[in-house]
């Protein structure tokens, strides 16, 4: 396709000269006709045709009832018509017929109306079935954790360990361990405080590396194998009681009136992005009557060229994800990222309800 770019071709004018030498009008000239080919410009057809590829401002002047641009196609014609002092050149824009064959034509377009329902931005307010979540860390202090011992030590050589590798834990007291018995090997993170109240702290972000499986155990130390990984454990790692980390729920739309903000997640020390599947901490729990199962809409209101951390509360309410809560305490719920049309982060805000 070519794009006339506000310009017009024609012929020059067509005069002559008697022999009093006063000017005078030649008799009208037939029309010159150029058809489109394919990859031909404006540019190429004024320098073809007229000599000259800047012929088109000359002309322009003249043809200024020209005042939008125009589609052009191969198979088109362009129609140069030479004019008289009274009638000024001009260019039509012939199309072929449709049966001509190697032309282009437009197909015809249909455009419809429809009454439009105003209001916010709402997504993902389908329910889900039910599906098994894994919420691999938890919110405490650093006095709340029980902890039974360390890895100390590892029969391979490898940094990061994972399942099958033969392990050994430096227990507190190994007279509470038996053979067979299973604990979660935790790692220590960050410590987490409200994003925007930073007087308010929700303790450390603990990561559950995985599961460990006792197979023997001599003075204060036990043997065990990695049973389950959920990350790299490594040596140091904390050994603490196995806790559930699964929860089977279906996710409804968010019912309620509820705010509330993220305020840690899973990887955040890393700095990786949270998306479908990833766990984020909200700083709403049991005693905001929160309960297991229930949901939030993820909520901006931002220009995302003003930077990742951008707020205008000028721009409108923006749904970008969902949440649904996997694990209560009292001030702290743990939850589950099921939505994300982009990347979910500490410090966005959570609504049941959007107006």
């Amino acid at each position: 396709m070519l794009t006339l770019l506000l310009t017009s071709l024609a012929a020059p004018l067509a005069q002559a000269q008697d022999l009093s030498g006063a000017l005078t009008l030649t008799e009208d000239e037939p029309a010159d006709v150029y058809t489109i080919q394919d990859g031909d410009t404006l540019w190429d057809i004024a320098s073809l045709n007229m000599g000259n590829p800047y012929y088109w401002a000359r002309l322009w002047s003249i043809n200024n009832y020209i005042t939008n641009p125009h589609w052009i196609y191969p198979g088109s014609s362009v129609v140069f018509t030479p004019g008289t002092l009274l009638e000024p050149p001009q260019m039509d824009l012939e199309e072929p017929e449709e049966d001509e064959g190697d032309g282009y034509t437009v197909p015809a377009l249909e455009f419809g109306s429809a009454d439009v329902d105003c209001g916010p931005n709402i997504r993902f307010v389908n329910s889900l079935a039910s599906a098994t979540y894994i919420t691999p860390s938890f919110l405490a202090d650093k006095g709340e954790v029980e902890v039974l011992g360390e890895l100390f030590a590892s029969q391979s050589g490898m940094i990061h360990l994972s399942e099958g590798d033969l392990v050994y834990l430096r227990m507190d007291d190994i007279d509470d361990v038996e053979c067979g018995d299973v604990f979660a090997v935790v790692q220590e993170t960050v410590k987490v405080k409200h994003p925007e109240l930073r007087r308010l702290k929700y303790g450390r972000l603990y990561q559950i590396n995985g599961e460990v499986r006792v197979i023997h155990k001599e003075g204060d130390v036990a043997t065990a194998h990695v049973r389950r990984s959920f990350a790299a454990a490594e040596r140091g790692n904390l050994i603490i009681p196995l806790s559930p980390i699964a929860a089977e729920m279906p996710v409804k739309p968010p019912r309620g009136d509820l705010e509330g903000t993220i305020v840690a997640r899973q990887g955040q020390e890393m700095n990786r992005l949270a998306g479908d599947g990833e766990v984020v901490y909200i700083d709403r729990g049991r005693e905001d009557g929160l309960r297991i199962g229930n949901s939030f809409f993820v909520v901006r209101r931002q220009d995302a060229s003003e930077g990742l951390h951008h707020h205008d509360p000028d721009i409108p309410i923006q749904v970008v994800g969902r949440v649904v809560v996997t694990r209560i305490d009292d001030y702290s719920a743990t939850g589950v990222v099921v939505n994300a049309s982009v990347p979910i982060k500490v410090g966005d805000h959570l609504a049941q309800m959007i107006e």
